[in-house]
């Protein structure tokens, strides 16, 4: 049996103890080179889409809009550096499922509430994700429940993107805290809003991050590093 991540294989374990040494983790992989020469004038012209001026800077997050993707969480956490640094925007990519467009419409209200308008923008569900990825300068996870092994944190490693996310989940193994990004509380939001304040000020930390990110999803999280490991345990049962 292979889980993705080793929080998936202590949960799996916990429930079925029977299951610890039949169960090995491999990691998914993705497909690295759509996310490495993003065509520029479609970023700049997704940038125009949502308000973004060249040389403001965008803290960006995709996901649906649901009970624990956290884009509340995360507008929480950004609301007062939006307040004190005057070039900064969040964007905020992903649809709601039908029947739940309550959600959106909440997420909505809050911004309007805060003053935010001219600040935050909520995009639909896209397709052109590795330009939507481009266009960010840091990228969030800020689930609020663990996510397996989440492929968008991969996406934003392979375009080079310091990031910041909830540690828990996938995310722990994904990240190299510190190096390629910062792992957060996934309850506290103080913990989040000051890890996005180091990068917001500091861009040579931004770029360093967004390297060693992409450097290590190269390393470990690609499809070939996963079929490589999957014919490795194939080898190994049969004896090879």
């Amino acid at each position: 049996m292979i889980a993705v991540s080793q929080p998936v294989k202590d949960n799996l374990v916990r429930v079925q103890p029977q299951l610890a040494d039949k169960c090995v983790v491999i990691y998914n992989g993705i497909n690295p080179t759509p996310f490495f020469d993003v065509n520029a004038t479609a970023v700049s012209q997704m940038r125009a889409s949502w308000g973004i001026k060249p040389d403001d800077m965008v803290v960006g997050m995709v996901g649906r809009i649901s009970s624990w993707k956290g884009q509340g969480f995360l507008l929480e956490a950004i609301r007062p550096l939006l307040a004190d640094q005057k070039n900064v925007r969040l964007v905020m990519v992903g649809g709601n499922v039908p029947g739940e467009e309550w959600r959106k419409q909440d997420l909505q209200k809050s911004i309007r509430d805060w003053g935010l308008e001219n600040l935050v923008f909520i995009d639909d569900f896209r397709l052109d994700i590795p330009a939507v990825l481009a266009a960010f300068d840091i990228f969030v996870l800020p689930s609020t429940r663990p996510d397996p092994f989440p492929t968008v944190v991969l996406e934003a490693m392979a375009t080079g993107k310091p990031i910041v996310a909830t540690a828990h989940g996938g995310a722990l193994e994904q990240l190299d805290p510190d190096k390629t990004g910062f792992l957060v509380s996934p309850t506290d939001t103080s913990e989040m809003t000051a890890a996005l304040a180091q990068l917001i000020q500091n861009p040579q930390l931004r770029k360093t991050m967004g390297h060693n990110a992409k450097k290590r999803l190269l390393k470990h999280f690609t499809v070939d590093v996963h079929l490589q490991k999957i014919s490795h345990l194939y080898e190994s049962m049969l004896g090879k």
